[in-house]
């Protein structure tokens, strides 16, 4: 199936292009990513709506931090989707138990 230029134009915007740095790291995340989460694979966090499968990793750095523990699996938590998202939507709280720095 042919696209119009249009919709080729839309999908080269929507796709990202990463530095050299950057892709090398990425593909060493998903790495350790995949062994992080067949090691860990029990929620870490653990709270109401809890699924009780880690499916994803939550950062505990962010911001300009984030980098700098990117590949860092001592900051790492893994997280069924519920917990992630609580996480992120109760970041006082988060902090106070150590879930955010």
């Amino acid at each position: 199936k042919r696209h119009s230029k249009n919709q080729n134009r839309k999908t080269a915007i929507l796709m990202r292009k990463f530095s050299k740095k950057r892709s090398k790291e990425n593909y060493e995340y998903g790495k350790l990513r995949k062994a992080f989460l067949t090691e860990n694979p029990m929620c870490q966090i653990r709270v109401a709506g809890c699924t009780g499968m880690a499916i994803e990793i939550h950062h505990t750095y962010s911001g300009k931090d984030r980098g700098a523990n990117y590949l860092k699996v001592d900051t790492w938590k893994g997280t069924c989707r519920n917990c992630h998202l609580w996480v992120h939507d109760n970041p006082k709280k988060s902090r106070e138990l150590g879930y955010l720095k």
